[in-house]
Order: C-alpha cells, then structure tokens, then sequence
C-alpha cells in the first residue's frame, strides 16, 4: 500500500542520515516544526501558529519534561499555576490554551504522522494524549470576558448607530471637513456589527465583499461573505436595532 506524506510528518521533517547528538531536544524541536508546518498547510495565520508554537515550548519548559514524557497531572499543574499568579489568565484564555495544547497532542499521537513510532524507537515510550475532559474548561457561559467589555444592548447600539449618523449630518449640514470620514465611520460600525468582522478583517474589506450572495435565499434572510479565503456567516439584524 502507498504511503501518503503529509505536512508535518516525521519523515518529512528529520533527516533519515542524520543522528542527533542530544536527541530528546532534537526530536521535540522537530515535532514542534512538524506540527507548524501541517497548520501552515491548513493556511492558518503566522500569529496564530507562533502562539501555539510558543505555548507548547512554555508548557514544556514549566513541566522540564517532552511530550513522550507529559501526563494529566502535567496539565493540571500548569493551568493552575496560570490561575494562582497575581494576574490570573481569562478563563476563555486557558480554554483556548487547553485547546491548543491538546491539538498538539492529537497531532503527535496521530499515527499517519509517524511521531509516536519515532518516540518509541528512540525513547521506548510514546506520546499521549494529556487533555481530557476531566482537566480542561468547559465553554459553559455565553460571555467569558470581563464585566466592563460585555456585549452592548440593543438600546446601547441603536443610541451608538444614531450618534453615528447625526454626526455625518452635522458635517453635512456645516459643510465642514471630514463628511466622508464620518460617512465611513458610521457604515463601519454597523458593517462591524452586522458581520461580526475582526479588526484586520474590518480593515482589509473591499468592494468585492460587499455584494449579493445566492445563499441569502437558503439561509432566510441571511448569507455568506468572502473575505480572502475565509468564509463568514452573515448575522440576521435584529428587529429592535435600525441600522
């Protein structure tokens, strides 16, 4: 049967004719650049890879131990640690760690990948998988950030999208510099609202995006939009907020 290499497998990374001198260090390195390379292939964000990247070299670091090395109890003390500092973490910040940690160790225990045989070759034990459902968060709450960044009310938003508008009609009315910009800043904000786009997304909108999509139809009253190479669902406007 053929084999089939994917991004970030074990053959694809380490060199066959090459021995490392210090091997445990080498062999974790190399599955960190493997795992970096299959989100490159899954056109994930450098940000997003660095982040993940960089959290599973600190959890390693905390632990003084390598993933074929890593258990439950690793994990446990990790995020508590995190959470008894002076600056605790955000609760949605450790779910989204957890997540991330245990991606990680899906994509070495996977086996079309070829880590695991490696670990055992050279170590005589394997890579498991530490996050379960026992030591990782819940997303149980709707909002998980703090108080004074909740979500705005209806109210709140209809007095936001109104002050928008009075103020490209005060510009237009004094004939005064800055129509377009207020213009652009009042269609911004519900564009905002009304998509649910980011601030790169937001600032990286086009024309192009901005038109009819036969899935509106499908959807009831709703549709899709392209932004690069992502697709985003577009949010029904509520009946309480005119915008």
């Amino acid at each position: 049967m053929r084999t089939v290499e994917l991004p970030g497998a074990f053959r694809l990374v380490v060199p066959g004719n090459v021995r490392a001198l210090d091997p445990a260090p080498a062999m974790f390195d190399a599955m960190v650049r493997g795992w970096e390379q299959q989100q490159r292939s899954r056109l994930l964000a450098k940000k997003t890879i660095d982040d993940r990247s960089s959290l599973v070299r600190r959890f390693a670091l905390y632990t003084a131990t390598y993933p074929w090395e890593w258990t439950p109890e690793d994990v446990e003390a990790y995020f508590s640690h995190q959470l008894s500092l002076e600056r605790p973490l955000a609760h949605s910040t450790v779910r989204g760690q957890q997540s991330d940690l245990q991606m990680f160790c899906a994509f070495v225990t996977d086996r079309r990948y070829g880590w695991a045989v490696a670990c055992e070759d050279a170590f005589g034990t394997v890579p498991v998988q530490v996050c379960h459902d026992w030591n990782t968060a819940d997303h149980v709450s709707e909002f998980e950030g703090r108080p004074g960044r909740r979500a705005l009310t209806y109210d709140e938003l209809q007095t936001l999208f109104d002050a928008a508008d009075d103020l490209v009609e005060v510009k237009r009315r004094r004939r005064r510099k800055g129509l377009l910009a207020a213009w652009r800043n009042a269609v911004m904000i519900k564009q905002v609202y009304a998509y649910g786009t980011r601030r790169r997304e937001t600032s990286m909108l086009d024309l192009s995006d901005l038109r009819h999509t036969h899935a509106r139809r499908r959807t009831g009253g709703s549709g899709r939009w392209r932004s690069g190479s992502a697709r985003r669902r577009v949010a029904v406007r509520p009946s309480g907020a005119r915008c």
